[in-house]
């Protein structure tokens, strides 16, 4: 299934999320394993491992990858899974770290956030107790829900939520439709 669109927002400009493709994997996998001590799989990724989560990944109707791109470059990635009525974050990654501390990633946080919140009631993710992000996401509405062995589950409270406005366009000319 083709869904490969974009997300851009007149309250960011510059900024672009845009859901990954088969040209993104060789990035997806590099930064996913120079991070992989934060992340539940701290194993290498090998680029058959990538190829057949991309080929499963494809086939999930509600699952979106992004592609973080900040005035023109491609920074890092996070990905939202929607169904049953929750909205579920994984795999947020800043991939190129002198982007950091900008500010970039936080805003395409709320975007995506922005976006999912239009098919769920709940926006939530899972993450290890160590991982240094935990403070970031608290600075970013999430507060914590709950835990398991050696991580938090952290959803984002609405009251300290603000939606952005979303501008959602079909990478194929139209806008995107069928979500």
């Amino acid at each position: 299934m083709d869904r490969s669109f974009q997300l851009t927002s007149p309250d960011h400009p510059g900024l672009l999320l845009r859901t990954a493709g088969e040209d993104d994997l060789e990035n997806l996998r590099l930064w996913k394993n120079a991070n992989k001590q934060y992340f539940f799989f701290q194993g290498t990724i090998r680029s058959e491992m990538q190829q057949e989560w991309f080929a499963a990944y494809r086939r999930r109707e509600h699952d979106y990858m992004f592609i973080v791109n900040a005035d023109g470059s491609e920074i890092g990635c996070m990905g939202v899974r929607l169904q049953d009525g929750t909205c579920d974050i994984y795999n947020v990654i800043l991939g190129r770290r002198e982007a950091g501390r900008k500010g970039f990633m936080s805003r395409a946080l709320l975007l995506m956030c922005s976006f999912a919140r239009r098919y769920g009631t709940s926006v939530s993710l899972k993450v290890l107790r160590e991982n240094p992000a935990v403070e970031w996401y608290r600075r970013n509405g999430f507060r914590q829900a709950g835990e398991g062995k050696g991580h938090l589950v952290l959803e984002l409270h609405t009251s300290q939520f603000s939606p952005c406005a979303i501008e959602e366009q079909g990478l194929g000319g139209g806008v995107a439709e069928g979500r």
